[in-house]
């Protein structure tokens, strides 16, 4: 399954960038930032056909996020951009049951947000991290 990123600034383009980093050439990733397109609205106008893709948003009720809501229809439309998640889709686009593990999927990348002060006083040893 192919994969668009929208987002504010260039947020898209830089995320696609970082995941060429670590699994190399990322054909199937399209993206749309703001700072080239101006509007999300125009961004709505050239993927409004779109159909069975992974869209990804920055932030939830943000402008990009909230004009391609139409498209959640007929595809799989997900927010909250971070590499962690979009790794994890790329590995998973072409799984049979994508659809049914995205929240599974979304889960088990949201452990990789956390207060990294707190991640370190806990680790053993964790004084001399510092």
């Amino acid at each position: 399954m192919e994969m668009i990123l929208a987002s504010h600034g260039t947020l898209a383009s830089g995320m696609k960038s970082a995941v060429e980093m670590i699994i190399g050439t990322a054909d199937f990733i399209e993206c749309y930032d703001l700072d080239e397109y101006k509007m999300p609205s125009t961004i709505f106008e050239i993927i409004k056909n779109v159909e069975d893709k992974i869209i990804i948003t920055d932030i939830f009720g943000g402008s990009v996020n909230n004009s391609l809501l139409r498209l959640a229809e007929k595809n799989l439309l997900i927010t909250g951009m971070n590499l962690g998640l979009v790794l994890e889709l790329c590995f998973h686009r072409n799984d049979a049951d994508l659809k049914e593990n995205v929240k599974k999927i979304i889960t088990k990348t949201n452990r990789y947000i956390c207060f990294v002060n707190d991640e370190i006083k806990e680790c053993e040893g964790g004084d001399n991290l510092w």
